[in-house]
């Protein structure tokens, strides 16, 4: 029985990294209704830099360097918009490539070798269960940001001019939206949460140079496991996923619980759930 409690435990607070990096990717589909691929890459790229310099000015530094990918990833989205490709496939691809660009200069500047925050030292125990403070942190500010972002979205003059569009680009430029300008602004709130999950990562469980990847199709696969409906599902799957994870690690192998992401999106797709989502881009 402690067992069990212990993955559940561990799992939760495994989820939360990966529902911190879902929100991102609920905020910008739900906002341009297409996928920034590269936002394990702003993660990484943000933890590997406070990592590098140290302290609070490393951390925010990384920070704004993960927010800066992401500016990245707007220009190219709107020079793509602005040249007539609005099939979200070729914007996805465009962004995985900006990921492994990340991916190249992350190996260049810090290496091969994990890079791990140093985090408090002391656990906390209850029912034996050992609980690292820093993975609750990552718990409470997933549900913060959760709820700060669904009010802004659902609640906000700001949130429903973001919806109006990805529902109707034209439509919302018509109505003297300024689109380009807030789809930008959605790509830039997207870099600063996935840069702020990446420091947070680093301190709990730490990154690699090809971490990106990984934290980018769990992400991915955390959000449409319900069918990209917002940041509360979103971070509800990656909370999913972390007790999946935690559960098969336990009772199987690390190996089998890697997978884990890849099988969702398979599923999903497999399921012809995709193409009722694209379409409606």
């Amino acid at each position: 029985m402690t067992d069990i409690l212990e993955y559940l435990v561990q799992g939760i607070l495994l989820g939360a990294a990966y529902g911190l990096v879902a929100l991102p990717i609920s905020v910008v589909y739900t906002t341009t209704h297409s996928v920034d691929a590269a936002v394990g890459g702003h993660a990484v790229l943000a933890a590997t830099t406070a990592a590098a310099i140290g302290g609070l000015s490393g951390i925010l530094l990384g920070v704004a360097a993960g927010v800066a990918s992401s500016a990245v990833v707007g220009v190219v989205y709107l020079l793509l918009r602005s040249r007539g490709s609005v099939d979200p496939i070729t914007i996805v691809l465009a962004t995985f490539g900006i990921a492994f660009a990340l991916q190249a200069l992350v190996l260049l500047l810090h290496g091969r070798e994990p890079i791990v925050g140093h985090g408090l030292e002391s656990h906390w125990n209850a029912a034996g269960v050992s609980i690292n403070p820093l993975s609750v942190l990552n718990l409470v500010f997933g549900l913060t940001a959760m709820a700060a972002l669904t009010l802004l979205l659902r609640r906000t003059p700001l949130g429903r001019s973001l919806r109006a569009c990805a529902d109707s680009a034209l439509g919302a430029q018509l109505a003297g939206i300024p689109v380009q300008l807030l789809q930008f602004t959605a790509l830039l709130i997207g870099g600063l949460l996935a840069a702020t999950a990446g420091v947070l990562i680093l301190y709990t469980s730490g990154v690699t140079y090809t971490s990106g990847l990984h934290i980018t199709l769990t992400a991915i696969g955390a959000a449409v496991l319900f069918g990209f409906r917002g940041p509360v599902h979103g971070f509800v799957g990656g909370l999913l996923f972390g007790v999946v994870e935690a559960l098969v690690t336990g009772y199987t192998s690390s190996g089998l619980a890697a997978v884990i992401p890849y099988l969702f999106i398979f599923v999903f797709l497999a399921s012809g759930r995709s193409a009722m989502v694209v379409s409606r881009a």
